[in-house]
């Protein structure tokens, strides 16, 4: 386009492309849409409702997450209600309610979006969550998970297709820069709140964004990190089809547990995702599990593997399961749940007494 210059707000023919997964004809016919009042989620529901006045397309419901941590969120999630009405789109404001934590709190407030959000697709009959969530979202990902030393299942970023609480979370923009929504609710005079809290450097996100510019000069752009992380996703897909091949190979039928020979000729990787997948399983079932690191599950792994190769024995507990090695079979059951430390220090005493007394009789 001649003479403009910056981002160009997305077009129609591009928001059509963008919402193709929200055809009806995906056995979609009713969606949440996470609406935040911020210029992505403006965007995101607004462009949408221009595809919806064509037809054939899942009807959307708006929902505002107030989590009552600013004195604004309130007002903010009203102005989002009247935005969704001028679009002709229902709206629900969902308010977390309860005591905050002190520590953890982006994270917890995370959680309980999600549940929130869940919860609402449950009771309406909604089949998917749709998020605004943008490139510069998953390059920020990307840069915090590299941080927090993550493998690359994690470093693979978020997926345009994925579940929360099980319900099926669906992100249309993860390609699209956040500079070109923020063009297309100009363009259309939309109207968004800024969350003052994504400026907050207290946040690790926000610091990260404060150096994108600096590192796009280098070269490290959003658009760079986001093709790293579609290429770790295609790689995880190939890793993930071998793990499970291997772990087919070690069963046998009848017995449970896996025959730790056919395991220790896996490539490193595989043995890891292994580990990684039955500790995976056991969250799946007892949320209350911890989910451990990476680090302690690549040490499981390669003291798994070590034993099998010495032919030695191994006995581990990790994330509420025990892995015993024994003749070469791999046995994993839950953990044994643990006596309380007041008990186990006084069978501890009682043992020493019982010692000093057979020593002095």
């Amino acid at each position: 386009m001649p003479g403009v210059t910056g981002p160009l707000p997305l077009s129609a023919g591009e928001a059509k492309e963008l919402f193709l997964p929200l055809r009806r004809q995906e056995k979609l016919t009713r969606v949440i849409f996470a609406c935040s009042g911020g210029p992505d989620s403006t965007a995101l529901l607004g462009l949408y409702a221009q595809v919806l006045a064509e037809g054939g397309h899942a009807e959307p419901i708006a929902a505002t997450v107030d989590h009552g941590l600013r004195p604004e969120s309130g007002a903010e999630a009203v102005a989002a209600g009247q935005f969704a009405a001028r679009l002709g789109i229902a709206h629900r404001i969902l308010g977390w309610e309860g005591e905050k934590p002190r520590a953890g709190l982006q994270q917890a407030a995370r959680a309980a979006r999600y549940r929130l959000l869940a919860d609402l697709a449950r009771h309406t009959g909604a089949q998917a969550i749709v998020t605004a969530h943008t490139l510069d979202d998953q390059a920020e990902t990307v840069l915090m998970r590299l941080l927090a030393g993550s493998g690359p299942q994690g470093l693979a970023g978020m997926a345009d297709r994925s579940t929360a609480e099980g319900v099926a979370l669906l992100r249309p923009i993860l390609c699209v820069p956040k500079a070109r929504l923020v063009a297309t609710c100009e363009a259309h005079a939309w109207t968004f709140a800024c969350d003052p809290s994504n400026d907050n450097h207290v946040f690790l996100r926000p610091r990260l964004r404060r150096l994108m510019p600096e590192l796009a000069k280098e070269g490290l752009s959003a658009g760079r990190l986001s093709v790293l992380a579609n290429r770790l996703r295609r790689a995880n897909a190939a890793l993930d089809a071998l793990t499970t091949a291997w772990r087919s190979r070690a069963q046998a039928a009848g017995r449970p547990g896996y025959d730790a020979r056919v395991l220790a000729e896996a490539p490193a990787e595989v043995q890891v995702r292994f580990f990684a997948g039955l500790l995976a399983e056991a969250r799946a079932a007892n949320p209350t599990l911890p989910a451990p690191k990476l680090e302690r599950i690549e040490r499981l792994a390669g003291d798994f593997d070590q034993a099998v190769r010495s032919g030695g024995t191994f006995a581990r507990t990790l994330g509420g399961l025990k892995f015993d090695l024994r003749d070469s079979w791999l046995g994993v059951r839950p953990e044994p749940p643990r006596r309380p430390r007041s008990l186990r220090q006084s069978a501890a005493n009682l043992s020493r007494n019982l010692g000093n007394d057979a020593q002095h009789p």
